[in-house]
């Protein structure tokens, strides 16, 4: 066969397997429904504008893909969340924001399971990081603020998960709840 036509073969072959719905897809992924609920408190560090502070929650997969901003309280500051900035590209869609918190306290945020799109995201492992800065970061845009991260995996089994305090961060909960009832 010429190479012309070992090219118009793989083309036709491409356009009918494409035409039959063939993709590398795992068309195979579960996509249970869910709700997550995460409860921190945050501690001062005492930086230059404590106890006020900018901060983000937000989820990412296995893959550190950015799925989905779940709070924001840092209006005019939110350039100074170096981390979250880093992981979303700056993307508040379908996010809880509010301006720059007076003291710190504690935060609830809620995730449906869902991504920017409002599709239910494939169950598997997922990270939601919290940051939050009492500070400016340099012109370099670093450091990053106080961080913490808590892993869960989504899928047919709720789970309610205490990590550890961490200096920064106490009384840390994450309840995931398939079907979106209570667990």
């Amino acid at each position: 066969m010429k190479p012309k036509d070992q090219k118009r073969s793989l083309v036709i072959a491409c356009l009918a397997a494409a035409a039959l719905g063939f993709s590398n897809t795992d068309s195979s992924a579960q996509a249970t429904n869910g709700t997550v609920t995460l409860q921190v408190t945050t501690v001062t560090y005492g930086g230059k504008y404590a106890v006020k502070n900018v901060g983000a929650v937000w989820v990412e997969d296995s893959q550190n893909r950015f799925v989905k901003t779940l709070n924001l309280w840092a209006n005019k500051r939110k350039q100074h969340l170096i981390k979250w900035n880093a992981a979303s590209s700056g993307n508040v869609l379908d996010a809880v924001t509010g301006a720059t918190a007076r003291a710190h306290e504690s935060h609830t945020m809620i995730w449906n399971c869902t991504d920017l799109t409002g599709a239910v995201v494939n169950d598997g492992t997922y990270r939601i990081y919290a940051e939050f800065t009492e500070d400016n970061s340099s012109s370099a845009g670093s450091p990053p603020g106080k961080w913490m991260v808590a892993e869960f995996v989504k899928g047919s089994t709720s789970q309610t998960l205490t990590p550890p305090d961490q200096a920064n961060f106490k009384s840390i909960q994450l309840v995931y709840t398939t079907g979106g009832g209570t667990p």
